[in-house]
C-alpha cells in the first residue's frame, strides 16, 4: 500500500514538473512569437537547438511596431535578486540542481594560505614591528636585497570546468528563471510584448520598454535588485604578428602558424562579419590551403541565416544578431544602409575578427589595387563566433549599439561556449558601477577570458562630471590601450618646380593625380563660414566649386583626420594634403582613406609647400602613385587618442559605487595605430570583392590581445582567466625597440602606467610567466563587498569578507589617497616546470617607502606563496607616482608588477 502511494506521488510530481515546464515554454513561446522573428539556423556541434536564450534580430515589420511604443516609455535593464544566474547557482531551490562551475580554491577566500592576512592594526604600525627584517626595501628610485622564508599554500589552483550548456539541469534552471522573470513583470503590469530580452546565464533579469511608473514599481518589487536605463554604445594587420614576434614564440609553442589557436573559439561582439572575406575562408579558397575540421566539441552555438547571410563555415562557426534594444530607442534599422542579419555593414566587426583570428598567409590588396603584404590574425587557426550588436538607423550613417543588446550577446556567447570574448565597443554610462559589469564576472567564472578596448577618449583634462577616460574599469577583464608599431609608409608630392615633398601616405594607386591644381582650404571657404574654420576643413566649410577636382590643403588641428577627409571628399577634391602648422610637430601619420588619397606633411615639408604656393602663380602638383614601407620607427609608443587613467566615476548617484583608482587601468597596451584588417565589400549582399582597411583605435588593440589570450588558452587549457590575464600583464614590456622607456607617440615623453598599464603585450614571454596571480569568485565577491555593494545577483555580499580594492589579488598594485601606511597582500602560484627560488626587486615610487616580506621564497610546482607589501608615505604630494615589484628566479623569469601610489598624508 505504501509503495503504491509512493508511486502515485512520484507520478504526480513528474506530471506537475512536466506541466510546469510546458507552461513556461508556452509562455516564453508566446512572448517570443510576438517580439522576435524566427530565423532558420544552420546547426553546428551536435546540431541541437537550445530551448533557451533564442534571441534573434528583428524583422523590419517588427521594428516598425516596436518603434511605435508609447512616447513615455524607455528601454530599461532589470536585474533580479530572487535567484542567481545559471553560472552562479549553487543549488538550494527545490527541484533544481546546481549549475555553477567549480570554484577556484576556497569558496569565499581562495587565497588563504598558512600566512595570515594583514590586520588593520598591522597596517598602522611601524615597519620594524610589523614586518620581519628579512625584507626588500626601496625608497625614491628603489633598492634590492635581502632574503627570507616563505609559507606555501598546498592547493593547486586550476581552471574551473565549463558549464555544459546542453545539460538538462542548465536548461531546466534557465527555463525556471525565465518563468520567474515573466511572473515579476506581470506583477507590476508590464506587457509581455514590451519584454525585449530575458537573461539567464551571466545575469538574471530582463530588458524591457517601461513607463516611468512601471520602472518605479519594479524598483520597489522585493525580487528586483536594480532597474537602470539602457544607454548608447559606440565602436571605440599585416605587420602585427612580426612586430609582436609571434612566429618564433607563441605560434611555435602551439605547433606553428597552421596550428596556432586550434581548438579555441573567440567570440567577437561588434558589427558582424563579411563572410566572403578570405580571412574567414574555410579550406582551399582565397589563399588558404588548410581546411578546418568540424567545430570543437564544446561548441553549443548556432548560425542565424538570412537571404543576405546564407551560411557560416568551419572557420566562422557561429553568427548571431541582436537589435531588440536598438530598435526601441533608435527606431527601425535602415535596410538601405544595413543588413537584418549578422552581415557587417560597417567593416569594424570584420576588422576586429580578422585581427584576432583571421586566416594566416592571406595576400592583401587594398581598394586602390596596391599590394600591402600577407595578413594574419594573432591566432590564425582559432574559430570565430560573431555577435552583431551594432546597427544603423535612418539618418545615422555611423551607427551605434544598445547596452541591452550587448548584454544579450554576452549571455549568448557564454551559452554558446566561446573561450575568449573580444569587445571593442564602449559608451559613457551615467549609471555605471562595478555592478553593471557582473555579467563579465560570471563570464570569467565560466572560464572565458574577456578583453575590452579601453576607449578613444584621449588624455585628461576631463570635460564633464560624467566623463571618464577609461571606459572599461573593472577587474574582471583585460582593458587594452593602443600603441604604435615600427612600420610607416612614405610617399611624395612633386611640385611643378621639380621639387619633391616627402610625407606619410600611400600614394594614389590606380587613381591618377598628376598636374592637378593646389588650393589652400582657407582660400576655398564656403559662404557663411570663416577662413579659420575652412583652414581646418571642418564639416561644411569648403566650397566645392573652388575645391572640386583639385588637391585640397588642410591644416591639422581640432578636427579628426576622418572628418577632414569627409570634408575634402564631399567637396570633390581629387586628393588631400594634410599639413602641420609652422613651428609645430614634424610627426606624420599613416592616414589611409578609401575615398581619396591623403598625404601628411610634417611642419618642415609643410612650410616648403606653403612657400611654394605663396610664390607661384597657379601652383600645381602630382601625387605619386606608389609608396615605400619602412620598419624603423621607434615603437611601441602610446597612441594620442588612447584612453588613460585615473578613472573618474560617471555617476553622481551616491548609491552607485563608482570605479576606484585602487584598480589600475588600462591593464596593457597593444597594436592599435595604422593597421590593416579585413573590410566589407562596398557592394550589397555577397557581391563585390572585400578588401582591407587601415584603421586605428583601442578597438584595434583589443582583438590583438584577445588573439594572444586565445594562444595562451590553447597552450594552457587548465589556466583560469585570471591566470591568463596575469601572464599577459606580468610579462608585458615597458621599453621600446630602442631599449628606452615606452613614450608617447606625439611628443615622445615617457608614458606612465595610467597610459600603458603594465606595459606592451609581449608574446615571447606570455606562455611561460613563471608565477601567476589567480582569482576566483569568492575573491571578486570580497572585492565587491569592499566597494559597498550589498548583494549581486542572488549573492548576499554582506556574508563574505569585504576587502579593500588594493588587496584584490591582481598583478598590479595601485593605492590611491594613501595616508601613513598600508600593507598590501598578494599570492602567486608557480606555473613553471620545476621548483624555483624567487627574489624580490623593488623600484619604489617617489615619495613612498616600499618593504616586501618575505623578500625571497622557494616554491614548488603548482604551489602558492603569499607575501606582504608595506607602503609608507615619505612625502605626501597628493600626486600619483609609479614604480615596480619584480620577482626574479635567475632562470629567465621576471614577474613584474606595476606600483602606483598617491600619498596624501604622513
Amino acid at each position: 500500500m505504501a509503495a503504491r502511494r509512493r508511486e502515485t506521488c512520484r507520478r504526480a510530481a513528474l506530471f506537475r514538473s512536466a506541466l510546469l515546464q510546458l507552461s513556461v515554454l508556452l509562455l516564453n513561446a508566446l512572448v517570443l512569437s510576438k517580439v522576435l522573428v524566427a530565423v532558420t539556423a544552420d546547426k553546428y556541434g551536435d546540431g541541437s537547438s537550445s530551448l533557451l536564450n533564442e534571441m534573434t534580430f528583428e524583422s523590419t515589420q517588427t521594428q516598425k511596431k516596436s518603434s511605435g511604443s508609447s512616447s513615455s516609455s524607455s528601454l530599461y535593464n532589470v536585474r533580479l535578486r530572487s535567484a542567481p544566474p545559471v553560472l552562479a547557482y549553487r543549488g538550494g531551490i527545490s527541484g533544481y540542481a546546481a549549475t555553477a562551475p567549480g570554484f577556484y580554491g576556497n569558496e569565499y577566500n581562495m587565497l588563504s594560505t598558512t600566512l595570515s592576512a594583514p590586520s588593520s592594526a598591522m597596517a598602522e604600525t611601524a615597519e620594524a614591528a610589523a614586518l620581519s627584517s628579512a625584507s626588500v626595501t626601496g625608497a625614491g628610485r628603489g633598492a634590492e636585497g635581502g632574503s627570507g622564508a616563505a609559507a606555501e599554500g598546498e592547493a593547486r589552483m586550476q581552471r574551473a570546468p565549463k558549464v555544459n550548456m546542453r545539460s538538462a539541469q542548465v536548461r531546466q534552471f534557465s527555463t525556471y528563471l525565465q518563468w520567474q522573470q515573466g511572473q515579476i513583470a506581470t506583477d507590476v503590469g508590464v506587457d509581455p510584448e514590451n519584454i525585449v530580452y530575458k537573461f539567464t546565464f551571466v545575469s538574471n533579469g530582463f530588458a524591457a520598454m517601461l513607463s516611468p511608473a512601471e520602472a518605479e514599481r519594479l524598483r520597489k518589487h522585493p525580487a528586483v535588485e536594480r532597474v537602470t536605463p539602457a544607454f548608447e554604445v559606440k565602436p571605440l594587420t599585416t605587420h602585427s604578428p612580426s612586430f609582436l614576434k609571434l612566429p618564433a614564440s607563441l605560434w611555435r609553442a602551439n605547433g606553428g602558424e597552421k596550428s596556432a589557436g586550434r581548438g579555441v573559439v573567440i567570440g567577437v561582439i561588434d558589427s558582424g562579419i563579411w563572410m566572403e572575406h578570405p580571412s574567414f575562408a574555410d579550406g582551399a579558397t582565397g589563399n588558404i590551403s588548410t581546411a578546418y575540421s568540424a567545430a570543437p566539441s564544446q561548441w553549443n552555438g548556432r548560425c542565424q541565416t538570412a537571404p543576405d547571410f546564407p551560411r557560416c563555415n568551419n572557420k566562422v562557426i557561429g553568427a548571431r544578431a541582436f537589435n531588440g534594444g536598438f530598435v526601441r530607442y533608435r527606431g527601425a534599422v535602415d535596410s538601405t544602409q544595413d543588413y537584418l542579419s549578422p552581415r557587417d555593414s560597417v567593416g569594424h566587426g570584420s576588422w576586429c575578427a580578422s585581427a584576432a583570428a583571421g586566416n594566416g598567409g592571406v595576400k592583401a590588396v587594398n581598394n586602390r589595387r596596391q599590394a600591402i603584404g600577407s595578413t594574419s590574425g594573432m591566432a590564425p587557426r582559432a574559430r570565430l563566433a560573431v555577435y552583431k550588436v551594432f546597427w544603423k538607423a535612418k539618418g545615422d550613417s555611423s551607427g551605434s549599439a544598445s547596452s541591452v543588446d550587448i548584454d544579450a550577446a554576452i549571455d549568448a556567447a557564454v551559452s554558446d561556449g566561446v573561450d575568449v570574448i573580444s569587445m571593442s565597443l564602449g559608451g559613457v554610462n551615467p549609471y555605471a558601477g562595478y555592478f553593471d559589469d557582473t555579467n563579465f564576472l560570471y563570464a570569467n567564472q565560466a572560464g572565458i577570458v574577456v578583453v575590452c578596448a579601453g576607449g578613444n577618449n584621449g588624455p585628461p583634462p576631463l570635460t564633464s562630471s560624467i566623463y571618464r577616460t577609461i571606459m572599461h574599469f573593472s577587474p574582471f577583464y583585460l582593458t587594452v590601450g593602443a600603441s604604435s608599431t615600427d612600420r610607416h609608409y612614405t610617399s611624395k608630392l612633386r611640385l611643378s618646380t621639380g621639387a619633391n615633398l616627402w610625407g606619410a601616405g600611400f600614394g594614389t594607386g590606380s587613381r591618377k593625380v598628376r598636374g592637378v591644381a593646389l588650393v589652400l582650404a582657407q582660400d576655398a571657404v564656403a559662404y557663411g563660414n570663416t577662413a579659420a574654420d575652412a583652414k581646418l576643413c571642418l564639416p561644411g566649410t569648403i566650397d566645392s566649386t573652388k575645391a572640386g577636382g583639385k588637391i585640397l590643403v588642410c591644416t591639422a588641428g581640432q578636427a579628426s583626420f576622418g572628418t577632414q577627409a569627409d570634408t575634402a571628399a564631399l567637396a570633390g577634391a581629387k586628393a588631400m594634403v594634410l599639413v602641420n602648422e609652422a613651428g609645430g610637430s614634424d610627426i606624420t601619420l599613416d592616414i589611409y582613406d578609401a575615398r581619396l588619397p591623403i598625404l601628411h606633411l610634417g611642419f618642415r615639408e609643410a612650410e616648403k609647400l606653403r612657400t611654394y604656393m605663396r610664390t607661384t602663380k597657379g601652383p600645381v602638383a602630382s601625387y605619386s602613385a606608389t609608396f615605400s614601407v619602412f620598419y624603423n620607427r621607434v615603437a611601441p609608443a602610446v597612441a594620442p587618442f588612447s584612453a588613460q587613467g585615473p578613472v573618474v566615476s560617471p555617476s553622481s548617484d551616491p548609491r552607485v559605487p563608482g570605479p576606484t583608482n585602487d584598480i589600475l587601468k588600462p591593464d596593457v597596451v597593444g597594436p592599435g595605430l595604422f593597421l590593416w584588417g579585413a573590410s566589407r565589400s562596398s557592394s550589397r549582399g555577397s557581391a563585390g570583392k572585400p578588401g582591407y582597411d587601415m584603421l586605428m583605435g583601442t578597438s584595434m588593440a583589443a582583438p590583438h590581445v584577445a588573439g594572444i589570450a586565445a594562444l595562451i588558452v590553447q597552450k594552457h587549457p587548465k589556466w583560469s582567466p585570471a591566470q591568463v590575464m596575469s601572464a599577459i600583464m606580468t610579462t608585458a614590456s615597458n621599453v621600446n625597440n630602442k631599449g628606452r622607456p615606452i613614450g608617447r607617440f606625439v611628443g615622445g615623453e615617457k608614458a606612465t602606467p595610467f597610459e600603458i598599464g603594465s606595459g606592451h603585450v609581449n608574446p615571447p614571454k606570455v606562455s611561460d610567466p613563471g608565477l601567476t596571480y589567480n582569482l576566483g569568485l569568492g575573491d571578486y565577491l570580497n572585492f565587491l563587498a569592499g566597494q559597498n555593494l550589498t548583494e549581486v545577483q542572488g549573492w548576499k555580499i554582506k556574508a563574505v569578507k569585504a576587502i579593500p580594492a588594493y588587496n584584490l589579488n591582481l598583478p598590479s598594485i595601485s593605492v590611491s589617497r594613501l595616508r601613513k601606511q598600508v600593507v598590501v597582500r598578494r599570492t602567486v602560484t608557480n606555473m613553471g616546470l620545476k621548483t624555483a627560488t624567487y627574489r624580490a626587486k623593488v623600484v619604489a615610487p617617489e615619495n613612498v617607502r616600499v618593504v616586501v616580506t618575505p623578500s625571497q621564497f622557494t616554491i614548488g610546482v603548482g604551489k602558492s606563496v603569499s607575501f606582504l607589501v608595506a607602503i609608507t608615505v615619505v612625502n605626501p604630494t597628493g600626486s600619483f607616482s609609479f614604480g615596480s615589484l619584480t620577482w626574479e628566479d635567475g632562470a629567465g623569469h621576471a614577474v613584474r608588477s606595476v606600483l602606483a601610489v598617491q600619498p596624501i598624508a604622513k
